[in-house]
């Protein structure tokens, strides 16, 4: 029976060895594109790190407070301005995941 379990519990940790997490975190990004789509309001972001995380790709703005997210981004790309974004899980799935808080850095 105990070697059954560690049997188990082998298959188990080497089976999840190969997958990553999918956690939020912060950014520094270039806003590319934003605006509204239907009752939902969206950004296109390109990660400015050296080894990038994403480019050009589409997020969806948490909706509790989206109109002042969009704010900002809309002031961001008008200034050309980077912004800081938290984003609950980048590239699972590769697309619109959801951008927790934003804030425009200063120049």
């Amino acid at each position: 029976m105990k070697k059954m379990v560690l049997i188990i519990m082998t298959v188990c940790i080497i089976a999840t060895m190969g997958m990553t997490s999918a956690q939020a975190d912060w950014f520094t990004a270039t806003v590319t594109r934003t605006g509204m789509g239907g009752s939902s309001a969206f950004i296109a972001l390109t990660d400015q790190a050296a080894s990038p995380a994403f480019t050009d790709q589409w997020f969806i703005m948490s909706p509790s407070v989206q109109n002042a997210m969009l704010a900002t981004a809309l002031t961001a790309a008008a200034n050309g301005s980077a912004v800081q974004v938290n984003i609950d899980a980048v590239g699972v799935p590769p697309a619109y995941s959801t951008v927790m808080s934003m804030y425009m850095k200063a120049q």
